[in-house]
């Protein structure tokens, strides 16, 4: 079964799809409908998910959020990066992710940079000296058992 999560706005809402969802049945509901289509989850396994919600109001996720108090009372010691923007507010919240000691992994196949290759070069080259950079295939198996 999951354990509670935090997500940042940013991630949360990834399109306009999801927006209308969250809207209408509150962010909880989108979620697990979410993992259950994408992922497989199953109901039973997402019965004591309970997500938090962090609005961001910079790049860095943790930037004056609570989002790292709200890591640290749940005891979450490792994040799971992901969204729209490796080279900007991916990379930001990686790099203060690090200076916050949390252990890292990026999503390498659910983020994205408009910018060229900066994607290619961030997974490639500037993440893996911070973390682990692993498919979200991988991160979902390793969660299951």
């Amino acid at each position: 079964a999951m354990d509670q999560g935090i997500i940042t706005e940013e991630h949360l809402l990834t399109s306009d799809a999801e927006v209308i969802s969250l809207i209408e049945n509150g962010p909880d509901a989108a979620l697990r409908q979410s993992l259950q289509q994408i992922r497989g989850f199953t109901p039973s396994q997402l019965a004591g998910f309970v997500p938090r919600v962090v609005p961001k109001h910079r790049w860095n996720s943790f930037f004056q959020t609570d989002l790292e108090l709200q890591m640290r009372v749940r005891g979450i010691v490792n994040i799971i990066i992901c969204g729209g923007s490796t080279d900007v507010g991916i990379a930001s919240t990686v790099f203060a992710a690090r200076d916050l000691d949390f252990g890292i992994v990026v999503a390498r196949d659910a983020c994205f940079s408009a910018r060229g290759n900066n994607n290619e070069f961030f997974m490639d080259r500037v993440f893996p000296r911070m973390g682990r950079v692993m498919n979200v295939d991988d991160i979902v198996a390793l969660m299951r058992q």
